[in-house]
């Protein structure tokens, strides 16, 4: 892609880091010693630390929620350092989920949001989506997920919630037995869950609403190609992607006994019957 091809004039040097700041910048530290030419990150956390370990290499985000209030940029259309990559606007997506539950379980009053950790970019979503709870009548409960996604949803229902809102991505390949448990037990419990993915919906998950995490990489494997060529990551604007897609599966309302309003399947992107 872009004219590069792995082992030919491009050398890919792999490195898994934690979820920890400190370990990514670490790993950063030793991409650099090995004259890395560009270090690509995803999620805020990781790049905070790489961008810790250098202000020279050029750093190309992906999975980012706002550059511009975690400080890894200046500004969206001139972001100044060494670092660009693409947002996923992870926060405006996060209240958009709420209101779409309000539309679809208008009374559910108590929604739990699960998640395998409450990490700060999920901590400053619900920061920013607390207003809007306010004004749709809904009480947010927070429930995390560290002994599974079965006695995650068995303690939302105790705490009283309604309805759920999963914010931890489960999409990925080696996390889809998660997403079957998680949808099997939501619809054993008979408890409505928004999802981040929308490959939880093909999997019988309700419905999401969502940017596609893989989209996302591969606009930010334009940026890299764009930053390997020559261009300065101070000048490229972040990426703010814009493709939203709603997924609904129609078969899994219905086991709910839940009445999908109009207006929500005439936004469904995709309908699964």
């Amino acid at each position: 892609m872009h004219g590069f091809v792995d082992g030919r004039n491009l050398i890919i040097e792999p490195k898994f880091s934690s979820s920890s700041r400190d370990h990514a910048q670490r790993s950063a530290g030793e991409l650099i010693a090995n004259k890395a030419a560009a270090i690509f990150v995803v999620t805020t956390t990781l790049t905070l630390g790489v961008q810790a370990a250098t202000q020279t290499v050029p750093i190309v985000f992906a999975w980012v929620d706002d550059p511009v209030a975690s400080g890894i940029v200046k500004d969206y259309d001139r972001p100044g350092g060494n670092a660009t990559g693409v947002t996923n606007r992870y926060s405006e997506l996060l209240v958009k989920r709420l209101e779409l539950l309000r539309e679809l379980v208008p009374t559910a009053k108590r929604v739990a949001v699960v998640a395998w950790t409450f990490h700060p970019t999920l901590e400053n979503a619900l920061r920013l989506a607390q207003p809007t709870a306010e004004r749709l009548g809904i009480e947010i409960v927070r429930q995390a997920a560290p002994y599974g996604w079965a006695s995650a949803v068995q303690l939302a229902i105790e705490s009283g919630a309604q309805a759920m809102l999963v914010e931890n991505a489960l999409s990925l390949h080696w996390v889809q037995d998660h997403t079957r448990l998680l949808v099997h037990e939501a619809l054993t419990r008979r408890i409505p869950v928004v999802h981040m993915d929308h490959e939880a919906v093909d999997l019988g998950g309700l419905i999401s609403y969502a940017t596609s995490p893989a989209e996302n990489l591969r606009r930010a494997a334009d940026v890299l190609a764009r930053v390997l060529n020559g261009d300065s990551p101070a000048t490229l604007p972040v990426d703010q992607t814009s493709n939203f897609e709603m997924a609904l599966n129609l078969k899994t309302a219905r086991a709910l006994g839940l009445n999908v309003p109009p207006a929500i399947l005439a936004r469904a992107n995709r309908v699964v019957e």
